[in-house]
């Protein structure tokens, strides 16, 4: 499904599994002419293996020459993929053994830039540490989730003769948490999935996985990916707050004003446009930014491609983390209130309120331990709260008018603890 920058998120992950592979061939040949036979040549030398130079560099045997051939080995375009990795960490080794401590860690790194799993990894552990230590779980170990939706999607990158798979995603919006906990676009892990159980038990299949995760936190970055949304997999999230500008409604599964239209009668949408010779175009959409993951799991749960927009049933009443954002933000509010007191008792001030459908407060009592009674403090608290606005809820699920009752208590202490 690379990794932070400002405003953006950027994950890339390289899975290979071994193949057999062939070793660099070498022949000749010699022109035949009418006046006397062909003339007798040498036969051409049997392509030598990586096993065959691995037990030369285990004897010490002429290093030099293995170096020459094992390059020559990684420069012939017919060598299979796990060879060039094989290749590569016999490399380092004869690099170690010469003397050349710098170009055995570079090659190593090489491999493991590449996605190669732990023999690398230890590798470099032994040439930085002196020793091979504990090398903690991969990615690929750790059984990232899979989920319904990805391995639908992994459809889209079909069987081929090479077993080589590239798979690049971008997603405008959203979060990394919901993603990451559903295995939504876990596409490269369900790739992985689907090759591996096409020959149960090979440990040496050639299958290589290059998968390229990015993440923007707004379509402001839609031009940054222009170019190549055409071909690959692209992800929106969008909400009633951040909607997309028509300018950029082409890149859509469907038109900005069907979106909004959708939003406005408080439910989500899935939208999903598939497109020829290239991954599809979905939409994750809900009222609220705090209901994004709502409908994002009723994606993950998906097992086929939708043919026309799902629209998501959605709860209108704000969530507990939508409430908590909005009193931390306004905490210093409460605590000057607290700090015109004189003398400062430690104590607790709970609140008791609903929050209409826009956003506002109303029916607040506040409630405050016999140590922070006081008519001054307790009017300011009250000012407090009802100056709030907190996201809008929208209508209830049976249409008519919806609130949200909440209780929150405040600790208030001379030390601020």
């Amino acid at each position: 499904m690379n990794r932070t920058r400002p405003a953006s998120t950027a994950t890339m992950r390289l899975f290979f599994a071994f193949a057999t592979g062939t070793a660099l061939a070498a022949g000749c040949s010699a022109k035949e002419t009418t006046d006397a036979p062909p003339p007798q040549t040498e036969p051409a030398p049997m392509p030598r293996s990586v096993d065959t130079f691995l037990a030369d560099i285990d004897l010490g045997r002429d290093l030099p020459a293995a170096k020459t051939q094992l390059e020559q080995l990684l420069g012939a375009p017919e060598t299979a993929m796990a060879d060039r990795s094989r290749a590569k960490l016999a490399l380092s080794v004869i690099a170690e053994k010469l003397g050349d401590h710098e170009r055995a860690i570079a090659l190593v790194e090489e491999l493991i830039e590449a996605g190669e799993g732990d023999v690398a990894e230890k590798r470099l552990h032994l040439l930085l540490t002196g020793n091979e230590g504990p090398i903690g779980p991969s990615l690929r170990q750790q059984e990232l989730p899979i989920a319904p939706f990805a391995r639908a999607l992994a459809k889209f990158y079909p069987e081929n003769t090479q077993s080589k798979f590239e798979i690049e995603t971008v997603l405008f919006g959203g979060g990394d948490a919901t993603t990451l906990r559903l295995g939504t676009f876990s596409v490269d892990e369900a790739v992985r999935e689907r090759e591996d159980a096409r020959c149960p038990g090979c440990e040496h299949r050639g299958a290589l996985v290059h998968a390229m995760t990015t993440r923007e936190g707004s379509w402001t970055r839609i031009p940054l990916h222009a170019k190549k949304l055409d071909s690959i997999l692209a992800v929106f999230y969008v909400d009633l707050e951040t909607p997309i500008p028509a300018r950029y409604e082409s890149y859509l599964p469907i038109p900005s004003s069907e979106i909004a239209k959708r939003l406005a009668r408080n439910e989500g949408v899935i939208a999903v446009k598939a497109r020829n010779d290239a991954p599809p175009v979905i939409l994750v959409a809900a009222p609220r930014r705090a209901q994004l993951a709502d409908v994002e799991e009723k994606l993950a749960a998906m097992g086929e491609i939708p043919a026309s927009p799902v629209a998501v049933p959605v709860a209108m009443a704000l969530k507990p983390r939508e409430i908590q954002g909005v009193m931390r933000q306004s905490f210093g509010r409460f605590r000057g209130c607290y700090e015109a007191m004189v003398p400062k008792a430690s104590g607790t001030a709970t609140y008791r309120f609903a929050i209409r459908p826009d956003g506002t407060v109303q029916n607040a009592h506040l409630t405050v331990d016999h140590s922070l009674e006081s008519p001054t403090f307790e009017a300011c608290m009250s000012n407090a709260i009802g100056a709030l606005t907190f996201p809008k809820g929208g209508a209830s699920a049976n249409g008519g008018a919806g609130t949200t009752t909440v209780v929150y208590p405040i600790v208030f202490s001379p030390d601020g603890e």
